[in-house]
């Protein structure tokens, strides 16, 4: 049932600095052509290839480049482009050989503007559908990618074509005798692929811009990140906003808090790109990406963020530095955490679920048939549209292969991020070490990356929390053996933030503080309540000892003014909530300096006094 049909392979060389033009006087019919090199020219060579043709394109910034490379050679047909648009067009005496390229979902335009002119389209057109394995890939979230698919098997010339193409297990492959046709390179072309496998991907890409990399003044940095959310703030941690540009779907773009600093793009364009441009999985294949100086490219996983942020090795890992035409990479590198919570299922098992759901799905579709009674029709046949199987079900009842495929590959790459273990071996596979030459690096953090804001948090209550938490961690005891120490620098963003959050965390308590954060005016209140009840000037006897025990620019070890500020504070009896973080309570009285170091004893200068 769920299994991937047998086909004949014909292997093609291609040698260095060569594209498929060289090789190819045109793509064959009823072919899945592998390229497995990015950017050798499979639409390059459609187009000029003496037939008509039909190319469709995943997204629109695809076909806005290639109409741009193009000039006068192809039409672009996507969301604003219309009817008489395409008829005109077909209708041009002077356009020998029709190109038109074309989003899945405006596919319908290009058929009934054919039909309109009176061309048959299923005999008169070579259909290409690029970068095909989207169509599993992405249907689970875009299930229009694919209506196409019951028009391609209709055409007499037809190919799909990608340099990560998946076997499809749609039997009408089989039954229409399609052929496997792989590019294979007579050359080493593996890229080298940096992997940082840490708990905190954010503070491994700060390590990695300040401290690992070398960026000269007119390189540029591209980071592939595929969320809004996470990439704004990645650019609020870094202070970056005037250095950076966003590249997004519109969608996601209204996700994006305004900026003045901050540019927001819909399509690729080398005018806008700023030195760190962030772009999300609507620019990870099929785009160019032409630039003038050897870019550094990165790619990020967070799943504090969201699981959607994986980059999947066999297809993602190997498109994405492709982007980039003509040109070597400065450095490729990929951050990425692991969540061994993450539920999958193995192959077997994966299949296993999907046939006890068929069977069952199959039972419910029986009784429905065999009923008699309106009632029980109708709330079987509701059954049937809510279950979770019906999105592997047409609505003609057949079998939504490409959808099965989405399931089975989603499961295989979720087992990748379960441990740093399996996502190297996959790495390692015989495939992809021809891809990439491997060099792994483990960063461990003495905190997780933090994110208040994803994962549908909108009340400001629960950013609160969130917050309070953070704090817990930060003032927690580090383990020994952590290679980077985040805390100071995480708590510093954090003052930046919400100097409010942070300054009820310490006099009123975590637990006060999560109970009546529902606003910032609920917090402010505490606080000035607070400080009529416990401020230094109600307790004299208290400062007066405090002020006389530490002088301003004189040093003090940590452990002294932890050990003494306690004293004085059990002396005094002050009631304060969270006793056991003493420097930041110090720090109430006192303007401390960073930390240093004299005779190797860590510690502060006092700077000024608060209160005199």
């Amino acid at each position: 049932m769920y299994k991937n049909h047998a086909m004949k392979k014909k292997l093609i060389l291609i040698v260095k600095n060569k594209h498929l033009k060289d090789i190819l006087d045109s793509i064959p019919s009823n072919c899945i052509l592998v390229k497995v090199l990015t950017g050798i020219g499979a639409t390059h060579l459609e187009i000029i290839t003496h037939r008509h043709s039909i190319i469709i394109e995943p997204n629109v910034p695809v076909i806005k480049g290639k109409k741009k490379k193009h000039k006068g050679k192809i039409l672009g047909v996507h969301e604003g482009i219309y009817l008489p648009q395409i008829v005109s067009y077909l209708k041009d005496p002077k356009v020998t050989y029709k190109k038109i390229m074309t989003t899945p979902e405006s596919f319908h335009k290009v058929k009934e503007a054919i039909a309109e002119v009176g061309m048959d389209m299923y005999q008169e057109f070579f259909l290409m559908f690029d970068e095909c394995d989207r169509t599993s890939k992405d249907v689970d979230f875009r299930t229009d990618i694919i209506l196409p698919m019951e028009d391609f098997f209709k055409f007499e010339s037809k190919a799909f074509v990608s340099a990560t193409a998946t076997i499809p297990s749609d039997p009408r492959f089989k039954n229409q005798n399609f052929e496997i046709l792989e590019v294979v390179p007579d050359f080493d072309y593996a890229k080298q692929l940096d992997l940082i496998q840490t708990n905190n991907p954010f503070a491994a890409l700060k390590k990695l811009l300040h401290e690992d990399i070398t960026v000269k003044e007119d390189e540029q940095i591209f980071i592939f990140l595929n969320s809004t959310v996470g990439i704004m703030s990645v650019i609020e941690q870094l202070e970056i906003q005037k250095q950076s540009a966003i590249f997004c779907s519109s969608n996601s773009a209204e996700k994006v808090k305004s900026s003045a600093d901050l540019t927001v793009h819909y399509d690729i364009d080398e005018r806008k790109f700023k030195k760190y441009n962030f772009l999300t999985s609507r620019f990870y294949s099929a785009v160019d990406i032409n630039v003038v100086t050897e870019p550094h490219v990165i790619m990020l996983t967070d799943l504090k963020i969201a699981e959607h942020t994986m980059i999947d090795p066999y297809s993602d890992l190997i498109q994405i530095p492709g982007r980039f035409r003509g040109i070597d990479l400065a450095s490729l590198t990929y951050i990425t955490n692991h969540d061994t919570e993450i539920h999958y299922r193995t192959p077997n098992e994966a299949k296993a679920y999907l046939n006890g759901c068929k069977e069952t799905y199959k039972t419910i579709q029986s009784l429905r048939d065999v009923s008699t009674n309106d009632g029980s029709k109708e709330t079987l046949t509701e059954a049937l549209n809510r279950i979770s199987y019906a999105r592997f079900v047409k609505d003609d009842g057949r079998l939504n292969y490409f959808m099965v495929e989405n399931y089975l590959q989603k499961e295989e790459l979720k087992s990748h991020f379960t441990d740093p273990e399996l996502l190297r071996n996959a790495l390692r596979s015989e495939h992809l070490t021809k891809q990439f030459t491997l060099n792994t690096k483990d960063y461990l953090v003495a905190l997780d990356s933090f994110y208040p804001r994803v994962k549908g948090v909108k009340n400001y209550i629960d950013i609160v929390r969130s917050i309070a938490d953070r704090l817990d961690d930060i003032y927690s005891p580090t383990p020994e053996g952590f290679f980077i120490d985040f805390k100071e620098e995480a708590l510093d963003q954090l003052k930046k933030k919400h100097p409010d959050v942070i300054d009820a965390y310490h006099k009123i308590g975590k637990e006060q503080l999560c109970k009546i954060a529902y606003s910032k005016k609920h917090i402010a209140d505490a606080i000035v309540k607070y400080d009529k009840e416990h401020t230094g000037a109600s307790n004299y006897d208290f400062l007066d000892e405090l002020n006389s025990t530490f002088s301003t620019n004189e040093f003090y070890s940590t452990e002294m003014i932890r050990s003494t500020f306690r004293s004085l504070v059990e002396k005094y009896n002050l009631p304060y909530c969270n006793k056991k973080k003493y420097m930041t309570d110090f720090s109430r009285f006192f303007r401390l300096s960073s930390r240093t170091s004299r005779s190797k004893v860590k510690g502060h200068v006092i700077l000024e006094r608060v209160f005199n």
